[in-house]
């Protein structure tokens, strides 16, 4: 068989889990270079990109502005190819992004706009500019006393808001209605500089990486800008006067976003870290299945040739020749994939989710993606231990993907595992397979259980 640890890593470190297209690590032209190098020696190529500055025309409805902003979407589309080119994403799921407005009583921009947005009069398809944060450091801002906290795809992020100077969205409804209408406001940029210049620097233009990270501070404020688009609203920030309200328009709407006070705002942190593990969990099981259920197919056809070589023998002999061969293939194919599982979770483990809830969740995904588990199982046991009555082929399957989440669990931690079979999390009587595996007695285990199984007995799990 193929290097099994080699080959998972591969696939584990592929730009794309499953059916998705995000990419997940910069690319390099050089490895001797920055991406913000290989960034702007790709915007060099760009035969359409044009220096410019912000000089941005007041009234939005005169045909210079129409011509300006419809300027600045194109610059945008160029330089946010660039940056999706080239961005280490991971990092930007991990920031915090925040759009601050105010109420009516707010005197200046964004007034009157934290209800159109509760309301959903704003459309997430819409590209918002906020404050990005750094996990742990949000605070409040000088540009409005309410913050929406939102999650979604960052499609430019810029250590100072002039250098890239976004604009109004209604600047880009106003000078293109229909592109806006299908698909949203896509915003551009008002400065655009020559290509070296968003190369390497003390203080980058962009940012695409946590190497890249020094925002501008004004007055004590961040004045950093991300673009973010396809957003939801995860949180709302307000002072502690306002909470109350609120959560009481926000209960009225019948919305589940959760209000926090400054003074709270650690409280982000928490649930951004909830979402982004259950993210990372989400894509980890698409990969997982999808490498599993190659590698048991391609295990099933080996052994299949090897047991079938004889066609002199009887069922009972194959039955038994099959499980023989199997039961070491199985405790190898999942000690492999549990064990670089494992290696991934475990800087999570026991940080700030708790044991429990790793374990919760570990259990979450893999019981939502078990139809792709469960689809190369039953070939293998119908195949290889050549059960053929439905009921026996069932409970074969649920054994083998059974131990399959056990080894999962063990691999993360023990205290994972331990976890489990405290029947908070739906993994209770896993008892003896849990036991078998930390023995190193799971070949002796599948052995008995699943003859078991075949012999027509009560299972054992």
């Amino acid at each position: 068989m193929k290097n099994l640890f080699e080959s998972w890593r591969k696939f584990a470190e592929s730009e794309s889990a499953g059916n998705t297209g995000t990419k997940t690590s910069k690319v390099r032209l050089n490895e001797d270079t920055t991406s913000l190098t290989d960034l702007a020696l790709d915007l060099r190529d760009q035969t359409k990109w044009k220096t410019s500055r912000a000089e941005m025309p007041r009234d939005l409805d005169t045909d210079t502005s129409k011509e300006k902003y419809k300027s600045m979407a194109a610059s945008g589309r160029i330089l946010k190819k660039m940056f999706a080119k080239h961005a280490d994403h991971s990092f930007m799921d991990s920031l915090v992004t925040v759009h601050w407005t105010g109420d009516k009583y707010w005197k200046g921009a964004g007034a009157n706009k934290v209800f159109p947005f509760l309301k959903g009069e704003v459309s997430s398809k819409d590209e918002l500019s906020t404050v990005p944060y750094l996990p742990g450091q949000v605070k409040d801002h000088r540009w409005g006393p309410y913050g929406i906290v939102v999650k979604g795809h960052i499609t430019l992020l810029a250590n100072d808001m002039d250098d890239i100077f976004t604009g109004a969205s209604e600047g880009y409804s106003t000078s293109m209605p229909e592109r806006t209408k299908s698909s949203g406001t896509n915003k551009g940029v008002a400065t655009s500089f020559k290509p070296d210049d968003y190369g390497p620097a003390t203080q980058p233009i962009l940012v695409l990486d946590k190497e890249d990270w020094k925002p501008s501070i004004s007055d004590g404020f961040p004045k950093n800008e991300a673009l973010v688009d396809n957003w939801k609203i995860t949180a709302l920030i307000a002072p502690e006067n306002k909470a109350g309200m609120l959560e009481r328009v926000i209960e009225k709407l019948n919305l589940n976003i959760p209000v926090v006070t400054y003074a709270k705002t650690d409280q982000l942190n928490e649930a951004e870290e909830e979402e982004a593990f259950d993210r990372f969990l989400e894509k980890t099981f698409g990969k997982v299945a999808a490498f599993f259920g190659s590698r048991l197919d391609n295990i099933t056809e080996e052994i299949s040739q090897e047991v079938e070589a004889d066609k002199s023998l009887d069922e009972g002999v194959l039955f038994g020749l099959g499980i023989t061969l199997a039961a070491p293939a199985i405790v190898k194919l999942f000690t492999g994939i549990a064990k670089v599982f494992g290696n991934a979770i475990k800087g999570w483990t026991g940080k700030d989710l708790g044991i429990e809830k790793v374990a919760e969740k570990i259990n979450h995904y893999a019981d939502k993606f078990h139809y792709l588990f469960h689809k190369p199982i039953e070939f293998f046991v119908r195949k290889i231990l050549r059960i053929k009555e439905d009921t026996k082929v069932k409970q074969a399957t649920d054994l083998l993907f059974h131990l399959l989440v056990v080894f999962l669990m063990v691999y993360s931690g023990v205290g994972a595992a331990n976890a489990a079979t405290s029947g908070k999390t739906g993994l209770a009587g896993f008892e003896s397979l849990l036991a078998a595996v930390k023995a190193g007695e799971v070949r002796a285990y599948l052995l008995a259980a699943l003859k078991t199984i075949a012999t027509g007995s009560k299972a054992t799990t």
